[in-house]
């Protein structure tokens, strides 16, 4: 069969939205029973993010071909807007919390909003617009992410908490990083766990936020972190500078 590229749970967990690396789109249903709900072909290339919006009537599917389609899930996952204006591969998807806007990320570092509804682009500010999620890569919340001598490609993933308060990154280090949230200083402090062996192509808060899950790259491994806000780091100034001291809890910082 064809090879999955990025995937997606809607809100209330009921449906995973599967994107091929042919273009093609599947979504799985698991209650009452496991099925197949939908499949479709509507790009020509890979489809890279995948992403629900809040209110879960509506689905964003972000493409190698430069693309955003929104598909309405209540009409049986029937296309309803092609967003156009991105220069490159689409990178990152994020809705509003009211499912009014949708922004966007791409390869060659552009940061767009548009209308889900019309697929028109939205040019206005967008710094006062509330976000149910943070999983962009570029933004002002998330611009301390990037560690020093970085060329804007080290970064695979990034994702914010449930609550808000804290914000994970996977890099080309094989690094999983958590930082506070907003991260808008300069190479902001992180605790930089190691463990993958390759680079990381993806991490993911858990709904609850006790734990989070990496995926490497070609290591082909799937790490479970807990997350431990009881524990206390030791005296030091954290950061992802390759070749950092790494000590008994797999903590690199530097002293």
């Amino acid at each position: 069969g064809d090879k999955a590229r990025s995937c997606a749970f809607s809100s209330d967990g009921q449906h995973l939205a599967i994107g091929l690396l042919s273009g093609g789109i599947k979504v799985v249903e698991f209650y009452p029973s496991v099925a197949q709900v939908y499949w479709g072909k509507l790009n020509t290339d890979s489809i890279c993010v995948l992403r629900y919006s809040p209110c879960g009537r509506y689905l964003a599917s972000g493409s190698h071909d430069q693309h955003i389609d929104i598909y309405d899930v209540k009409a049986g996952y029937k296309r309803i807007a092609r967003c156009v204006g991105h220069s490159s591969t689409i990178t990152g998807i994020d809705w509003a919390v009211d499912s009014s806007k949708i922004m966007s990320n791409d390869q060659a570092y552009e940061i767009l909003y548009f209308d889900p509804l019309t697929g028109k682009q939205i040019k206005e500010n967008q710094r006062d617009t509330e976000w149910a999620t943070w999983s962009c890569e570029l933004g002002f919340p998330v611009m301390g992410i990037w560690p020093p001598y970085s060329d804007g490609s080290d970064i695979n993933s990034v994702d914010r908490s449930p609550s808000g308060r804290y914000l994970l990154t996977a890099d080309d280090q094989g690094m999983v990083s958590l930082l506070n949230y907003p991260s808008v200083v300069q190479h902001a402090p992180a605790l930089c766990y190691p463990g993958h062996s390759s680079h990381v192509t993806g991490v993911r808060w858990a709904r609850d936020e006790s734990y989070a899950i990496s995926v490497g790259g070609r290591d082909r491994c799937i790490f479970q972190w807990r997350l431990a806000p009881d524990v206390k780091p030791p005296n030091a100034v954290y950061d992802r500078i390759p070749g950092s001291q790494i000590d008994s809890q797999g903590v690199a910082y530097r002293a």
